[in-house]
């Protein structure tokens, strides 16, 4: 046994790490607080399998994540921890991948940074637990990239399919995310035409089965965006610095990338270098480790230019949170970097960007925690004052996710209808209303009731549903 502790204490270590890291992730799946997009995914898990392919096919985003989400929540119940974990397992099959496989390929620091960043960064927070498919795209991303480094080291039959299949369960994952995979395809096949008879017919095929496999909804993607292309709800469009930023989200986000950039230099020079002076069958794998990083940049870097140009050309088609798939390519290079740094005190180096990260992502992970167990309290306190709502009463809100989403989630088999003050409908004297408003709107909606000859009981004042804050009234005659 002391044998074996000795032998493994490193791995030993990471595991414990990572455990101590996952748990505050772990916690946060026991609520009840989804804002208008998750309850959107919950009651899409909801539907029968049909109904529900057809609304995706009307969303803009494909279907994979809300089929998982349905498997599981059929399995193991329709609550709200349910629907968090979904999305955790993803962040969870990141950090196991990061332990075993990754530690073992890549090192000790490649591992314990990219833990370190899945797990401590800000977005992480809301994406390792948020009922959206980001975490999924990031594992699927991540290993697809990690396929993609075995291909080029062994070019192993099994290593392509394996490859193919995390990259069509991206694409299938997130449209962004089809753009990312998309840029290793492109890698990969100018490395084959590079390397020709040895890559080529591989490469051929697990193209053309990948297309094969995304080919039925390339079509629903392309009538939707067809579709949704004149009124899409984005009106913004994100510069490169904020994409930038957004990489390792936090207060020291731009010393982070820095870092990143800086390391890859360094480690692409010393490469070089190597392969120059090195003996000439030794020089294929530093060869194939720069252009593995290459095609990594490449998905991170092209991802940000397509939907900024497509946004610029067509209409805001792109904003920085689809960014976050690729996110985790970006954390594992700068692991992987660090650890193959040509230096001496390579672990003086990943402990000092670790002092960084937490610098960086302290307060505003924090922050985000902090926020979402007030806000969580809230909407106990919020529901509880609506809890004799009947079928048969009626809300009125001026939200549009309450109207969207939130309605149908929080309060199923209750009818609902946005409104304004220009357009209030007629109050019938036999049905009990629940005005669901902005507080900021409150006055001037009381004002409107109280003149049609109907009473407004205040239940509560800045309560909170979803991400909206409102102020709750039932209205009788």
């Amino acid at each position: 046994m002391t044998e074996f502790l000795k032998k493994h204490k490193w791995q030993i270590l990471l595991c414990i790490y990572a455990i101590i890291l996952v748990i505050p992730h772990f916690l946060r799946i026991f609520d009840n607080y989804f804002w208008g997009d998750e309850a959107y995914t919950i009651l899409l898990a909801k539907m029968n399998v049909f109904d529900m392919f057809r609304e995706t096919a009307a969303d803009v985003h494909p279907p994979l994540y809300y089929i998982l989400v349905k498997l599981f929540c059929t399995v193991f119940g329709f609550k709200g921890w349910a629907y968090h974990l979904v999305s955790f397992l993803a962040y969870l099959g990141v950090i196991a991948i990061s332990v075993t496989y990754i530690e073992r390929k890549f090192g000790f620091i490649t591992s314990f940074l990219l833990i370190s960043c899945a797990s401590l960064l800000p977005n992480t927070f809301t994406y390792n637990v948020e009922v959206r498919m980001y975490s999924f795209g990031a594992l699927f991303v991540l290993t697809s990239f990690l396929f993609l480094q075995r291909i080029l080291e062994e070019h192993k039959t099994k290593d392509y399919i394996f490859f193919t299949a995390a990259c069509v369960a991206a694409a299938y994952t997130h449209y962004y995310c089809l753009v990312m995979i998309s840029f290793f395809y492109l890698f990969l096949i100018v490395y084959s035409i590079i390397k020709r008879k040895e890559y080529g017919l591989k490469t051929l095929i697990s193209s053309v089965a990948a297309i094969v496999c995304y080919l039925p909804w390339f079509f629903v993607l392309f009538t939707t965006f067809k579709r949704t292309s004149d009124d899409f709800w984005m009106m913004w469009i994100p510069t490169l610095r904020e994409c930038f930023e957004y990489i390792f989200a936090g207060k020291l986000s731009l010393v982070l990338f820095g870092i990143l950039l800086a390391s890859a230099v360094l480690f692409v020079i010393g490469n070089l270098i190597f392969i120059k002076k090195g003996p000439r069958e030794n020089t294929k794998s530093e060869t194939n480790d720069i252009f593995w990083v290459a095609a990594g940049f490449l998905a991170i870097f092209g991802t940000m230019f397509i939907g900024i140009m497509v946004s610029r050309i067509v209409r805001p088609l792109f904003i920085t949170r689809y960014l976050y798939p690729v996110c985790v390519i970006a954390w594992f290079l700068l692991g992987y970097f660090i650890s193959n740094a040509k230096i001496k005190g390579r672990s003086i180096l990943a402990a000092l960007v670790l002092v960084v990260i937490v610098i960086s992502s302290y307060s505003g992970s924090l922050e985000i925690i902090r926020k979402d167990m007030l806000e969580n309290e809230l909407l106990k306190a919020t529901l509880s004052v609506t809890s004799d709502m009947q079928d048969t009463d009626r809300i009125l809100t001026n939200h549009q996710n309450m109207d969207w989403t939130l309605s149908d989630y929080y309060y199923p088999g209750v009818s609902h209808e946005l409104v304004t003050p220009e357009d209030f409908p007629e109050l019938e004297e036999n049905t009990v209303y629940w005005l669901i408003i902005s507080p900021e709107s409150a006055d001037e909606f009381k004002e409107i009731v109280l003149s049609r000859g109907f009473s407004a009981e205040c239940r509560i004042n800045n309560g909170i549903i979803g991400t909206s804050y409102v102020d709750i009234y039932k209205i009788s005659k």
